[in-house]
């Protein structure tokens, strides 16, 4: 994908975005089990493995070069992490 203004404004979005993100993580990460927990954990891995397979949808289909399977390597890392933290019983 080529650098353009409209490809910036995505991509600076998009890091506010997940800096949010990180810091809802960091806050929450020594919460005790409970439905706030859950969803958090659940939306994270739904979130991960569907950009995992969209990473190897477009790899697949050419739209993306292999610099995308890194992405996909540390998205399916985090739904690992996620699903080991979410199996953890206190």
């Amino acid at each position: 994908m080529e650098f353009s203004t409209a490809v910036g404004l995505i991509g600076r979005r998009a890091a506010a975005l997940y800096a949010g993100i990180a810091v809802m993580f960091f806050s929450a990460r020594n919460a005790e089990p409970s439905a706030t927990r859950t969803a958090i954990i659940s939306g994270t891995i739904t979130s991960c493995s569907i950009l995992a397979l969209l990473g190897i949808y477009e790899f697949a289909t050419g739209n993306a070069t292999s610099g995308i399977l890194t992405a996909v390597f540390i998205e399916v890392a985090i739904v690992l992490a996620f699903l080991h933290v979410g199996a953890r019983k206190k």
